[in-house]
């Protein structure tokens, strides 16, 4: 009795064992540009104290300076914002949609060879939004338009009935009616993982093209700040290393705090811009789900109408 109560107090210790081990890892990858960022900054605040800057003349210095600055602040902005946009994709709020989206994904992986049918009806009607919305703006009506009365004629009728040119501004809106500038839904659009570059719905990037954005943002703003720091801070206090260690470690201070400033940039794109991207896949999904259950006539009129085109291709190819 007492032999199997040891074990299992053995197991037991094992176990918790195994699931701290666990959880410090979890603690060191999740925040591990924090750590980082605490490193670079006591090196680079340290490299000023033991003069790892060569003190060869006095611009030598100021550009090596500034060099180290530059890339000391590069890199501490970039870490702070990745981990911006590693906790933003781990927030409830991120998550739960996300999740919400995967399930939504999976269930209708049965049905997603008909999603082609379901874009070209969103995307016929996103073209129908936008000549309507441009014509009715300078009163020419969507109907007349279709009808085909605008096309190869200076002049149209008014409610009147009266003939009247088109006006500049007329021409510009019937231009634009007639090419319209769209951008259009896919299958693979509504599917896409995070991780993929979004090209399909306007003003939409991915993760990675944001975070290229933002970092490169932020080595401008490191060579302004970095290249001021070194040749001010070289040129006052070039012979004194404890006034200089003040000196980089008030750099370092900026830099960390420049860098929660893009923290909280990326963390809130993440739970704000990037999410709304999710929510609307999410939504064109599950309006297609509703409109495939209740077995929608628009919807599988479109899918038939699809297969018969791609069966006359298949003929005209043979």
């Amino acid at each position: 009795m007492a032999e199997n109560n040891a074990q299992k107090n053995s197991q037991e210790e094992k176990y918790l064992e195994s699931e701290l081990g666990e959880k410090i890892i979890y603690s060191i990858k999740s925040n591990i540009a924090f750590i980082l960022v605490g490193l670079i900054s006591t090196i680079f605040i340290f490299s000023a104290y033991i003069k790892l800057v060569p003190q060869i003349n006095d611009i030598q210095s100021m550009v090596c300076s500034s060099i180290i600055g530059i890339m000391c602040g590069w890199v501490i902005k970039s870490l702070l914002g990745r981990q911006g946009i590693m906790k933003g994709l781990s927030s409830q709020k991120f998550v739960k949609v996300q999740k919400l989206y995967d399930d939504i994904c999976e269930k209708n992986n049965d049905k997603s060879e008909y999603y082609y049918a379901y874009c070209e009806i969103k995307n016929e009607q996103k073209i129908k939004d936008y000549q309507s919305t441009i014509l009715t703006s300078v009163n020419l009506k969507y109907s007349k338009f279709i009808d085909g009365e605008y096309d190869n004629t200076d002049s149209y009728k008014n409610i009147r009935g009266q003939k009247v040119l088109f006006t500049k501004k007329q021409k510009k809106a019937l231009e634009k009616a007639r090419n319209p500038k769209i951008v259009f839904i896919t299958p693979d659009y509504l599917t896409n993982e995070m991780s993929v570059e979004i090209t399909n719905e306007k003003n939409e990037v991915s993760t990675k093209k944001y975070e290229f954005g933002r970092n490169t943002a932020t080595l401008v703003s490191a060579l302004v700040i970095g290249t001021m720091s070194g040749f001010f801070g070289v040129s006052m206090v070039l012979n004194f290393s404890w006034v200089n260690f003040i000196w980089t470690t008030m750099q370092v201070l900026v830099w960390i705090a420049f860098g929660f400033v893009e923290y909280l940039k990326r963390y809130n794109w993440i739970n704000n811009e990037h999410l709304s991207y999710i929510k609307r896949r999410y939504n064109y999904i599950k309006e297609f789900e509703n409109m495939y259950n209740s077995n929608n006539k628009i919807l599988f009129d479109k899918i038939k109408e699809i297969e018969q085109e791609n069966e006359l291709e298949k003929e005209k190819e043979e």
